[in-house]
This record gives C-alpha cells, structure tokens and sequence, in this order.
C-alpha cells in the first residue's frame, strides 16, 4: 500500500455537502475537458456530484464524493489532498476504497476497483474545474437543491 493513502481517512456524507448534478457531453473523449486534466484547488467543504455514466459496469449513473483532506509525506508535510469515492446514488453507498487528488496533477490511485477509482479522479478534476470555469468547461452542472441530510 502507498504510504500516503495510509494518512487518508475514510470518507462520510455531511449534512453541509454541497450536491450537483453533471450532465457529460455525449461521445466525450476520455478526459473529457482536456484544461481539467490534472486540475487541483484546495477544498473547504465536501461536494458530491452524480454523473450519468455508461463506462462502469452498465450503471446508469454513478457518484463522486469530494472531501478535502491532507496528506504527509517526507519530501512535502501537511500538503493539501482531496479524497475522491465513488458511490452509487440513492440510497448514498460508497464503494470499497478512495482515491486521492494532489496538487500539480498528481493523484494517489485505490488499490480496491482501480479502473472505477480513476474514473472517478478524472471526474473529480472535471467537476472541480466546470465549478471555477464553467465558461470553459464542457461539463453541464446543476445544484441539487433540495439536500437531505447526511
């Protein structure tokens, strides 16, 4: 296991979460948004954000849930991080492991469903950037107004 994601702690939904929704260009490449790619900003709340998905395992759609974090590591203590599960909407259930976002584009990748884990740190840099930059972003957001909690 990577030493880093040993300091990560799991993650839970707070009452507080901010929620959208995301609507995916059709017949988007991969990386979706090529300027999000490796996009990073520091976290002061959780976000989730569901996303119609046709690329993990036939669901139709599929979570992300963002929760800023930090990590320790000899060359860079106490840096920020970004926790990124994924999760199946309705009711909210989390699935096995996480991964982490760091700053310059690095990311700390799940040992548990890898492919759906870096599925999931793509979408977290594509929502975090379509937030900051929606004018440049081809992903389609829209608050979820009505949030229970937790």
């Amino acid at each position: 296991m990577n030493p880093e994601l040993s300091t990560l702690p799991e993650l839970k939904f707070t009452p507080s979460c901010r929620k959208y929704r995301a609507q995916i260009p059709p017949n988007s490449p991969p990386d979706w948004c090529h300027a999000a790619h490796g996009y990073f900003r520091e976290l002061t709340g959780e976000i989730s954000c569901v996303l119609s998905s046709q690329t993990a395992d036939g669901f139709c759609e599929m979570g992300i849930l963002m929760s800023p974090s930090r990590v320790e590591s000899p060359d860079a203590p106490d840096r920020p991080a970004i926790l990124v599960a994924a999760f199946l909407p309705g009711p909210d259930r989390l699935f096995p492991g996480h991964s982490g976002l760091l700053p310059h584009g690095r990311c700390i990748p799940s040992k548990c469903l890898p492919d759906l884990h870096s599925w999931a740190i793509c979408a977290a840099q594509n929502v975090l950037f379509a937030l900051d930059h929606p004018e440049r972003s081809n992903l389609a957001l829209s608050m979820i107004s009505s949030q229970p909690p937790g």
